[in-house]
């Protein structure tokens, strides 16, 4: 598994493929391979290198845990499985679940989404926004606001999904984000 060093601590991800790297996030309480109905075929079609970053990586057996939250996140059947590991994973590490107290906390002061706001704003390399057309928690005028902050950010709705875009429209987020992978590793090689 490899690592990387950050300001905060040092980060373990999986890595697969080769060519330039896409790095996929996920929210608290989820997990990397939340990703993996994109990742196989980018990797496949594209010859992209994907990182996908183990936020809480100790396992335990979970008894069947699901918020009802989670329903609201798909269109379709929530992948239960998946659902408990990441459930799992929060509870057996006492630092993943002060981390995710503190980040819940600052997310509600002002100066702190302004401090984020501001560093976006500083960020010079493309984005893609691959935002869900019927997302729940994160309706699109977030999009559209984080987009105009953004100074080289392209926006792409996604019919027919929610937050999990993923696993609601697998293809057509494997699609968009290969296309844009593509284009953006041509435009830096000239």
């Amino acid at each position: 598994m490899a690592t990387v060093d950050l300001p905060h601590g040092t980060l373990h991800y999986h890595q697969s493929g080769s060519g330039p790297p896409i790095v996929f996030l996920h929210g608290y309480l989820m997990g990397a391979n939340l990703w993996d109905p994109v990742v196989r075929p980018l990797i496949a079609a594209a010859r992209v290198r994907m990182l996908t970053p183990l936020l809480a990586s100790r396992k335990i057996r979970p008894a069947r845990s699901l918020p009802s939250a989670y329903g609201w996140l798909t269109h379709h059947q929530p992948p239960h499985e998946l659902i408990d590991e990441w459930i799992a994973n929060h509870l057996a590490d006492n630092g993943v679940r002060r981390d995710t107290r503190r980040l819940t906390a600052a997310m509600a002061d002002d100066a702190f989404r302004g401090q984020i706001a501001a560093e976006l704003a500083g960020f010079a390399n493309r984005v893609l926004l691959a935002w869900a057309a019927d997302d729940t928690f994160f309706p699109l005028q977030h999009a559209r606001r984080l987009a105009a902050i953004l100074p080289d950010a392209r926006l792409e709705v996604i019919a027919g999904s929610r937050t999990w875009v993923m696993c609601d429209q697998p293809e057509r987020t494997a699609d968009l984000i290969g296309r844009f992978a593509r284009r953006t590793a041509t435009t830096q090689a000239t």
